[in-house]
């Protein structure tokens, strides 16, 4: 007997914002979300960043400022890391 089996592939493009603010209203953030291509995930950053998402309180801004500030120049150069 000879059994074939068709996988149909769906291509979603999921919302990184939108899918963000699901999570904080169900009280389900912190969260892993697995992206498994470097193209992929700078994209969701970049969409991440111009709607506007934010992750982290204000006081959690201030302490990862605080920790940041402590890298060396070159550190934050070889990070891509820059603060104004």
């Amino acid at each position: 007997m000879l059994l074939t089996i068709m996988l149909l592939t769906i291509m979603v493009v999921v919302n990184q914002p939108d899918i963000t603010q699901i999570l904080r209203t169900r009280d389900m953030l912190p969260a892993i979300w697995f992206i498994f291509s470097r193209r992929d995930c700078d994209q969701a950053a970049v969409r991440c960043a111009e709607s506007g998402t934010v992750l982290t309180t204000e006081e959690e801004r201030s302490i990862i400022q605080q920790e940041v500030g402590r890298i060396g120049f070159y550190d934050h150069v070889v990070l891509n890391v820059m603060w104004y």
